[in-house]
């Protein structure tokens, strides 16, 4: 589709809250066998920042899942569980204390070179550096947003660019902007959205890269959807038949193909939602420059 109608809003929404269920029903599974607190934090955390708030006996058991594997220095197995992990036990709050120690310990992991691996003995990477900054905006420091401004050029300046290095991009520098505007990103989040309208497979889609032998997956996809929803600014043209993609391989039980399922789901669900804000908030330009926005004496078209 060219456009998102009410009527494809619905189906969106829709498709939100059976996905949504299902992920819940997935972390209950999940906490029950004692499945690493990564998953579990990542997929709670992505549905709280999509609008959906679990019961509080899942809140409880999350946290205690997070709380219960935090380590003496206040770190977890790695930066990006770390990076998870304290940003549930932000989202939930009441947990002060073991926040900044885990924050200091993510801190002390910090490559030299600016960024953030999976660990300090790792190179700093562009996706782990990013959702790091994305969950935890107030660790973009002079030195952390000059690495990855200066990492996201040189990975622009190539070809192909990967579709959830410039997704993670996309989400630190919305995060870091609304936070810290005085921290000014440059061209850098253009330039990543752009990558990203590049980069969409002709299906709608994402995958890696555009074209890459793996096609368009669910989780690709979902993350360069957040990313450009996420993005004031961006070019909405691409985002319809993105969400139509997703919204069309959601399977019965509410879930989409993935490697982990709850992954590629809550992704999933947070990235309609953004979608959805976006095309509500108006007004939206097409690629022509045109606006469109949604509302009581507005066009039923967003994007197109």
């Amino acid at each position: 589709m060219a456009a998102t109608s009410r009527g494809d809003l619905q189906l969106i929404q829709r498709s939100v809250l059976r996905g949504a269920a299902a992920v819940l029903r997935a972390l209950d599974e999940l906490l029950a066998k004692g499945i690493e607190p990564e998953r579990v934090a990542r997929a709670t955390l992505l549905l709280v920042k999509a609008g959906v708030l679990p019961s509080q006996a899942t809140l409880l058991s999350v946290s205690e899942c997070c709380l219960g594997a935090q380590q003496a220095d206040g770190g977890w197995t790695s930066v990006p569980e770390s990076a998870w992990c304290a940003g549930w036990l932000r989202a939930v709050g009441g947990h002060e204390a073991p926040l900044e120690a885990a924050l200091a310990w993510i801190r002390s992991q910090r490559n030299a070179a600016g960024g953030w691996g999976r660990t300090a003995r790792d190179t700093a990477r562009l996706p782990v550096t990013g959702v790091l900054l994305w969950c935890h905006p107030e660790l973009a420091d002079p030195v952390a947003l000059d690495w990855l401004l200066k990492a996201w050029g040189e990975e622009a300046a190539g070809r192909p660019v990967l579709s959830y290095k410039a997704a993670a991009v996309c989400l630190a520098l919305s995060s870091i902007s609304s936070t810290h505007p005085h921290r000014s990103p440059g061209q850098a989040r253009p330039s990543a959205c752009g990558a990203l309208a590049q980069e969409v497979n002709p299906d709608g889609g994402w995958g890696p890269w555009r074209s890459h032998p793996e096609g368009s997956t669910p989780l690709w996809t979902a993350m360069a959807l957040a990313g450009l929803a996420s993005s004031p600014g961006a070019s909405l043209a691409v985002l319809p038949p993105a969400a139509e993609w997703l919204v069309a391989r959601q399977m019965p039980e509410g879930l989409w193909p993935a490697h982990f399922l709850e992954e590629a789901a809550a992704w999933a669900v947070f990235a309609l939602s953004q979608h959805l804000l976006a095309c509500a908030a108006g007004p939206c330009r097409d690629e022509a420059g045109r606006e469109h926005a949604l509302g009581p004496d507005k066009p039923d078209r967003c994007g197109a």
